[in-house]
């Protein structure tokens, strides 16, 4: 049995919080409530992933997490995990921890269903108008002074 690991949760809406789960398969499926995807994201710190729901944009009721890229939008609860030598899931360090919250904040995309335009109309815009989305184009933040390191 493998031991517990510290990861970086977010569920929609909310503020990241720190949690200890079972590494397993079970317990991961159940944080992003359906199967896992592990998307590559280059601007991570090596060993630092992003672990979501693959099929979070067609749930029945989409919620939007974070923008991913320019362009899309991951749906659905969220959480960080570290990536060991061998490729296993290890627990993040403080500075992984840091590096996550940080992309969370520059990268929210929770209020998309405050705008008035509900979860489903973001989904059907980006399958859609994949090369040509506006509406759901991810805003330009600039990071304060106390977040560069």
């Amino acid at each position: 049995m493998k031991d517990p690991i510290k990861v970086l949760v977010r569920r929609v809406g909310q503020e990241p919080t720190v949690e200890v789960i079972e590494n397993d398969l079970r317990s991961k499926q159940k944080l992003v409530g359906g199967y896992i995807e592990m998307p590559y994201n280059p601007d991570f710190s090596e060993g630092l992933q992003i672990v979501c729901n693959e099929e979070g944009k067609f749930a029945e009721e989409p919620k939007p997490n974070v923008y991913w890229g320019d362009y899309d939008v991951i749906f659905g609860d969220i959480f960080f995990v570290g990536i060991g030598d061998e490729g296993e899931d290890i627990s993040l360090t403080p500075d992984q921890i840091s590096e996550a919250k940080e992309w969370i904040e520059m990268n929210d995309a929770s209020g998309i269903g405050d705008s008035g335009m509900g979860g489903a109309a973001v989904v059907e815009l980006i399958m859609d108008n994949y090369s040509e989305i506006n509406a759901v184009s991810k805003p330009k933040k600039e990071k304060s002074r106390d977040m560069e390191m």
